[in-house]
């Protein structure tokens, strides 16, 4: 059967509309720490604060939704007297008082739990994966949280439960991509 020249138009333009919802992850350095990673842009910047250790600090979120997924840097800088604190607590207990955190405020319930890095130019951080259900069960929320020497950070995707294989695509590079410099 012969294809009519107009069907290859209408084809080719389809494949473009398609390929123009797709991310430009670009490379972004979030501002006054040493954290980098591949995100759409334009980023929203917004200022929360919150006590770490009976301090009160001052932390950002970086954020911009795309194609129904919302990509999000939150960055809490770790007080200098708060640090020896830090550095006393077992890592599994951070791990266990950060995720405790995250799941109050998403009111989530966990999916899943790994181990997840933070590549640095000489090592890696370890930190922790966690998938939640969000309220509703028609969102998923993928943080990983990491607690460096200086910083705490989440790196969080929130897409629908059944994404797109676009959606799944970029939200794991997005994730992935993390490292400090």
């Amino acid at each position: 059967m012969p294809i009519h020249p107009g069907a290859i138009v209408i084809a080719g333009a389809a494949l473009l509309a398609a390929c123009a919802r797709d991310p430009q992850l670009t490379e972004y350095a979030v501002p006054e720490t040493p954290l980098v990673l591949q995100m759409p842009q334009p980023v929203a910047t917004t200022t929360q604060t919150s006590v770490l250790g009976g301090t009160t600090v001052t932390g950002r979120t970086y954020a911009v939704t795309f194609d129904a997924v919302q990509y999000a840097v939150v960055h809490l800088p770790i007080p200098e007297p708060v640090r020896e604190a830090i550095r006393q607590q077992p890592h599994e207990g951070m791990m266990d008082a950060a995720q405790a955190e995250l799941v109050r405020a998403a009111q989530g319930t966990v999916q899943q739990q790994v181990g997840a890095g933070l590549p640095t130019p000489t090592a890696s951080f370890q930190g922790r994966e966690v998938t939640l259900r969000l309220p509703g069960g028609r969102q998923v929320m993928v943080a990983r949280l990491f607690v460096t020497d200086a910083d705490y950070f989440q790196v969080v995707v929130i897409r629908p439960a059944e994404p797109s294989y676009d959606q799944q695509l970029y939200s794991t590079r997005f994730l992935e991509s993390a490292r400090l410099r």
